[in-house]
C-alpha cells in the first residue's frame, strides 16, 4: 500500500493509528510527518502531528504545523490561539529553566495575551514579575486570572506579589483575591435583586 501513490496516504493513516495505539511516540512522529508531506490539507493529520510534536518538545516544528493549519483553515480562531499560548507557554518555561528571564518573561506576557483562561501561563507569568519585583502587576495578573478561572497555583504567588506572610494578612489577601472570582458577580446581582423585592 505504501508502494503505491493512490494507496500510500491510507496506509500511513493506518500505520499511524497503529502506532498512537500502541504508544510508540516516534514512530507515530515519523508517520505523521509522511503523512502531513502527502496531504497538509488533513485536519486529523495535522492535529495528530501538532500533537506528537508537542509531546516529543519540538516547539519551533509545532509552531510551523500550528501555522500551516490556520493558513489552511484547519482549526478555528479559538483553538489556534490557545495552541499558540501552550507553544509560548513551554518556550518561556524553557527560557525559565535555561535562567533567561527577559525571554521567559516576553514570552509568558505573549501565551498570557493568547489566552487569558489559560491559568498555568497566568502562573508562569506572575512568577516571573515576582522575581523581578514587579509585584503589582503580578498581583494584577493573579486578581484577573482569577476573575476568569481559579487556580491553586494562584494564592501561593498572590501571597508573596502581595508581600504577605502572616495568616491574618494572608487570609485578608485571600479574602480580596475571592472577590475577583467569577461567581462574585452573580452572588452580588442575586443580593441586589433580592434587597429590591
Amino acid at each position: 500500500m505504501l508502494e503505491k501513490p493512490e494507496t500510500e496516504f491510507l496506509g500511513l493513516r493506518g500505520l499511524l493509528t497503529q502506532a498512537l495505539k500502541q504508544g510508540d511516540g516516534a514512530k507515530a512522529l515519523k508517520l505523521a510527518r509522511r503523512a502531513y508531506r502527502i496531504r497538509p490539507a488533513s485536519r486529523w493529520v495535522a492535529a495528530n502531528l501538532f500533537d506528537l510534536q508537542v509531546q516529543a518538545g519540538d516547539w519551533p516544528a509545532a509552531a510551523n504545523t500550528l501555522k500551516r493549519s490556520i493558513k489552511n483553515k484547519l482549526v478555528d480562531k479559538c483553538e489556534a490561539k490557545r495552541r499558540e499560548a501552550v507553544l509560548a507557554f513551554e518556550e518561556a518555561r524553557r527560557a525559565l529553566d535555561q535562567g533567561d528571564y527577559d525571554k521567559a518573561l516576553r514570552l509568558a506576557r505573549k501565551a498570557h495575551k493568547s489566552a487569558a483562561d489559560f491559568q498555568p501561563a497566568a502562573v508562569v507569568l506572575a512568577r516571573i514579575m515576582v522575581e523581578a519585583g514587579s509585584l503589582r502587576r503580578a498581583a494584577k495578573t493573579i486578581e484577573q486570572a482569577w476573575g476568569q478561572c481559579p487556580h491553586p497555583d494562584f494564592p501561593e504567588i498572590y501571597f508573596k506579589a502581595k508581600g504577605v506572610a502572616e495568616p491574618v494578612a494572608k487570609l485578608k489577601a485571600a479574602k480580596r483575591l475571592a472577590s475577583f472570582s467569577p461567581d462574585q458577580d452573580r452572588k452580588s446581582t442575586r443580593l441586589n435583586s433580592s434587597h429590591t423585592d
